[in-house]
């Protein structure tokens, strides 16, 4: 019994951790403010591994950076509360 819970138990993260990493990978995934600023350059697809609940998954998401005030951010990090880098990742 105990085999059969478990193996349900890691079928069920293995799918949540799809589920969730398939939604903050969407391309067309709405983000309040998730376009360069002037003076910022866009650097696309920065991977950054994330741990939830169901394990670790890993997000790509669009990293900004304006080289007069050398800082950055993450459009994505800020809007679901992650940590935001304030320099190149």
């Amino acid at each position: 019994m105990e085999a059969v819970e478990l193996a349900l138990r890691e079928a069920l993260f293995k799918d949540g951790r799809t589920l969730l990493q398939r939604l903050y990978n969407q391309p067309d995934l709405s983000l309040a403010d998730n376009t360069s600023r002037p003076g910022e350059k866009c650097h696309p697809d920065r991977a950054k591994d994330i741990q939830t609940l169901f394990g670790t998954i890993t997000v790509r998401r669009d990293y900004f950076y304006d080289p007069q005030t050398q800082t950055g951010r993450f459009a994505l990090d800020q809007t679901l509360g992650w940590f935001t880098a304030s320099r190149p990742v």
